[in-house]
């Protein structure tokens, strides 16, 4: 078939016998084999007439649109552009791609829309026995480290430029995150080091109203999906994360300079200060966890009534202090004097936290910051009310021991938190414990060179918890506990049993 000659089988002829095997289906105890063969014969009809120098290309094409479709949902009701077209642009396809698929694939419709007209054509392409030589092979893991690339590299590149499509830098920007997590389940031999790469070189927004709702620390969002990768891979993934630090850190400094200058949100004085204040009142010097909590929630509350909150997300600090108050009002039950550390902490992004809390990121001298003896302070107040009753809230233990995990991060001198943390481990049952949370916050102090702290919970965790509950992370940390220096190198320890 010539290129640009319209397919003998067009959508007509699909919705047909889609159709008939739609109404078929419903009927009880019906046997659609023969159905399934016409279905067969009509899709092979359709791909096969495409022409041979591009099915390897539509066949990638088809994985990476149904991928897409799969892990990307949410966004994309008010694109005016399908997600075939977003692929079109992202990977630089072809046109004749798009064209040859034009009765399977949606290619002109909003991004709301499902990639494919027909869901049954999702389960031909992944039975090789069937779609032959269009089979997706190992979907997912095949197509999300590729789309993750792409999606990166489109963004890079739309940061220099202003060519490109607004549509679908807001779908790519928003849907990145989507792909990244889903890494997760992808078997490590399936990640190429192409991922560590580019994200060496994406300069990560730290203001991403993703990232900031998921309400993680910057490192533990990256470090999460990539931690099966083999101990070899530790250099680069460790320069890949000190890099992408480095951009959060230049854009941090950046705003926060800019606040300064910025006209006064409220009475209370400028953005800057009522940031300053904000923070010096949850991390306060000298007070009793009790009055620290009384202060905290009324300036919480009087900032909610005067819209200093809203003020600070008006000028691009709503990823600072998050709105831990509904229709303007703090919930009363959230003062009482139990759940006040957890939730003033849990107020303040934890990445603000960690920019304001290490000597080594730099600073203006008129920012506020937060010292070792206000971090110790603030951890031993949260683990003394913890675990929380789960008559608080559904949810408040695992958000509190995610809230702390984030803080002990931070501190250099593990001598300061662990009899509070033994005390608070002995009063948990394992679900209140969350050992998993501890894990991810070992790994953090070891790609921080933390590296007291690290050993510390490391020990804690051998020595009560078990290497079982290590879980994706062991391998890392494990060698980590026996010879750093090796593990920097990327050299794998092997431990004699005796």
């Amino acid at each position: 078939m010539e290129s640009g000659q319209v397919n003998a089988w067009n959508t007509n002829d699909l919705i047909v016998v889609l159709n008939g095997i739609n109404i078929l289906d419903s009927r009880q105890g019906f046997n659609n084999t023969s159905w399934e063969t016409v279905c067969d014969q009509v899709y092979l009809a359709v791909l096969e007439q495409i022409p041979l120098e591009i099915q390897s290309k539509v066949a990638d094409a088809l994985g990476c649109l149904v991928t897409l479709q799969e892990f990307c949902i949410g966004i994309g009701s008010y694109l005016p552009i399908s997600r075939a077209r977003i692929c079109e642009a992202v990977f630089g396809w072809d046109p004749a791609i798009l064209e040859s698929l034009q009765s399977l694939v949606r290619t002109d419709e909003h991004a709301s829309q499902p990639v494919l007209y027909h869901p049954v054509f999702l389960a031909f392409l992944l039975n090789p026995s069937r779609s032959k030589q269009f089979c997706f092979g190992s979907f997912p893991h095949k197509h999300i480290p590729h789309l993750l690339v792409s999606f990166l590299q489109y963004l890079t590149m739309a940061s220099r430029t202003q060519n490109f499509h607004p549509g679908v830098v807001e779908f790519v920007a928003h849907h990145w995150h989507d792909l990244y997590k889903t890494l997760y389940g992808v078997p490590a031999a399936d990640i190429p080091q192409d991922v560590l790469h580019v994200i060496a070189a994406y300069n990560f927004p730290f203001d991403d109203a993703r990232l900031t709702h998921e309400g993680v620390d910057f490192d533990n969002f990256i470090l999460g999906p990539l931690s099966t990768l083999p101990v070899k891979v530790y250099p680069l993934l460790k320069m890949s994360l000190g890099n992408s630090r480095s951009a959060v850190d230049r854009k941090m400094r950046a705003t926060l300079s800019h606040l300064i200058q910025h006209p006064t949100v409220s009475s209370q004085g400028s953005s800057c200060y009522s940031l300053e204040r904000h923070i010096n009142a949850i991390f306060p010097q000298n007070l009793l966890p009790t009055t620290r909590g009384e202060s905290a929630f009324a300036l919480l509350d009087r900032g909610c009534k005067e819209g200093i909150i809203h003020g600070m997300q008006q000028i691009g600090l709503g990823w600072a202090v998050r709105c831990v108050c509904a229709n303007n009002l703090i919930p009363a039950h959230w003062k009482h004097a139990d759940l006040a550390p957890i939730i003033l902490f849990g107020s303040l992004n934890p990445e603000l936290i960690a920019f304001l809390a290490t000597p080594a990121r730099p600073k203006e001298k008129h920012w506020p910051c937060i010292d070792q003896d206000q971090l110790i302070a603030a951890v031993q107040s949260c683990l003394d009310v913890m675990p929380i009753d789960a008559t608080w809230g559904p949810g408040l233990q695992q958000n509190a021991v995610s809230t702390v995990a984030s803080l002990v991060t931070l501190i250099e001198d593990p001598d300061g938190v662990i009899p509070s943390f033994t005390q608070f481990y002995d009063r948990c049952d394992v679900e209140e414990f969350d050992a998993g949370r501890w894990t991810i916050s070992a790994l953090q102090c070891v790609f921080r060179d933390n590296k007291l702290m690290a050993r510390a919970l490391i020990h804690f965790l051998k020595k009560n918890v078990g290497d079982e509950f290590w879980g994706r992370y062991w391998h890392i940390l494990d060698a980590y506990y026996w010879d750093p220096a090796a593990l920097a190198k990327g050299e794998a320890l092997v431990i004699d049993s005796e």
